[in-house]
């Protein structure tokens, strides 16, 4: 029953990202389903410009994480729109247990409709040194069409019910595994670093720990090799910008991480069973309904 749970989630999330073009992540839920979280960590960022470039600097990243306690203990009295410290605008409908909020389900990359926003942007670079004008270009690349309530209510509620149902379908929810904040750490590092051409050697150095020991925890984790795992956040990403991007296929090799775009096609077809080219044209051809 969980990884059914679990396989919905994600393949409607899929939907909500590449054929809704929905910025979803899920934001807070590691402390209860840290156990599926070598799965359900590539849903917990944003991927707009703006917020990549806030999340390459630790210092700024960190903070990211600080707030979304605060939204978190905000989304219990109900769903609202707001904008992050940093001025993105965004929707945020919790995953409850009862009455306590366990998690949030955030929909962002807006802009412009809460006043003064945007002047967070010209504080974050001032206090963290980013250069202003790039980052309000990045800033300003975020949408300013932003769909109704009663519209994302709708098309979000399915994915907090499960994330409901695999609360209570998960046990023992209040054990916490031995090593899970190493194991935390390295899906964060490769989350925010899978762009690049790192390997187990690089890890290892950010961690503190031997090569044996970060292979070893990770496997038991959750069956895949770093390698394999690195290989799934790439793919996933590289759909998400085959949909939602007109960038060329060489383009989105480098994007995320492969220098070589034939063996990015061919490693692409591996895992899906079709060229990045082929895949584009195919699932492009799905309907996109307009947003309201």
């Amino acid at each position: 029953m969980v990884n059914e749970i679990i396989n919905s989630i994600i393949n409607y999330t899929d939907y909500l990202r590449n054929f809704l073009s929905l910025q979803v992540s899920f934001c807070n839920i590691a402390n209860y389903f840290e156990k599926y979280m070598h799965l359900l960590y590539p849903f917990n960022s944003h991927y707009n410009k703006y917020c990549m470039c806030l999340k390459s600097d630790v210092r700024t990243r960190e903070v990211c994480i600080q707030k979304q306690f605060k939204v978190l203990e905000k989304s219990e009295s109900g769903a609202f729109y707001g904008k992050c410290w940093a001025g993105v605008e965004e929707y945020v409908f919790p995953v409850k247990n009862g009455e306590n909020a366990i998690g949030f389900i955030s929909v962002s990359g807006y802009r412009g409709q809460i006043k003064d926003s945007d002047k967070r942007v010209l504080d974050v670079a001032k206090q963290y040194g980013f250069d202003k004008e790039s980052l309000m270009r990045k800033y300003n690349s975020l949408q300013t069409a932003v769909p109704t309530m009663n519209y994302l209510s709708t098309v979000i509620s399915p994915l907090c019910l499960m994330f409901e149902m695999l609360y209570k379908e998960t046990p023992d929810k209040n054990e916490t595994p031995n090593d899970s904040s190493l194991y935390a750490k390295i899906l964060n590092h490769l989350v925010y670093n899978y762009t690049k051409n790192i390997s187990l050697d690089d890890i290892a150095d950010a961690m503190h720990y031997s090569k044996t020991y970060i292979r070893q925890l990770f496997k038991e984790k959750n069956d895949l090799s770093v390698h394999q795992y690195l290989t799934m956040l790439r793919i996933k990403r590289a759909k998400e910008l085959l949909l939602n991007s007109n960038r060329s296929i060489n383009k989105i090799s480098y994007d995320v991480g492969y220098s070589d775009p034939n063996y990015f096609s061919n490693v692409f077809k591996k895992e899906t069973g079709m060229r990045p080219k082929e895949y584009r044209k195919l699932q492009g051809t799905a309907y996109y309904p307009p947003t309201p």
